[in-house]
């Protein structure tokens, strides 16, 4: 019974750290969560933890109880998901100061070949010039394949026009791919980062998670 207890301590604490660091994440956006982060951190209390189990046959015996320090814990959850976003806020610094250095590059690259507007300019496309391919983003990990890359050009003249899809080809060819690459050239090059809505079968969710 004991064993039982401490167990159920346990995944109360592990849940508290969870909701708390859900809790600072999207306290970001909305500053009205005042008292959200103390009741979360009641269910550590031993009050909130129960104190009989169900043996089987309508026994119920009581378990024996321990010394248990709530504020301790407490203050232990609240620690560990401050230090996890912390951590993150520092990743995420980190990653779009590195994107804002690969977008600088580009420029200055743009920049030294001389290319600007006017008759290469394309009035269908104001964010792309007029015959000109798109490289692969170089936040994307991985090697485009030649029509690969090419499906992402055309993924990224429809969206200047409004248009959201892709191909419906056979399997295999790098749809998958194709979609992250065309996010990731809004990202560096149009310093759009989302949210994005993606509609895609359940069953490719897994390939999303592995590419």
């Amino acid at each position: 019974m004991r064993e039982a207890k401490r167990q159920q301590r346990k995944l109360n604490f592990l849940i508290t750290q969870t909701e708390l660091y859900a809790h600072f994440m999207s306290r970001k956006r909305d500053t009205g969560h005042d008292g959200i982060q103390e009741e979360i951190l009641k269910k550590l209390e031993d009050s909130s933890i129960q104190r009989q189990i169900d043996i089987g046959g309508g026994v119920v015996v009581n378990i024996t109880q321990e010394d248990y320090d709530s504020n301790y814990y407490k203050v232990r959850a609240l620690k560990n998901a401050e230090d996890a976003f912390r951590i993150h806020q520092a990743q995420t610094r980190s990653f779009d100061e590195d994107a804002k250095e690969s977008r600088a590059a580009a420029l200055r690259a743009a920049n030294k070949s001389g290319t600007g507007f006017g008759e290469s300019y394309s009035l269908a496309n104001p964010s792309i010039r007029a015959g000109e391919d798109i490289p692969q983003p170089t936040i994307f990990n991985g090697k485009l394949k030649g029509y690969q890359l090419k499906g992402m050009n055309w993924l990224a003249n429809l969206y200047e026009q409004g248009i959201n899809g892709i191909l419906a080809d056979e399997m295999g060819l790098g749809k998958t791919v194709q979609s992250i690459a065309l996010l990731a050239h809004l990202a560096e090059r149009e310093n759009i980062w989302g949210p994005f809505l993606i509609i895609s079968p359940a069953s490719t969710l897994n390939n999303w998670h592995q590419e």
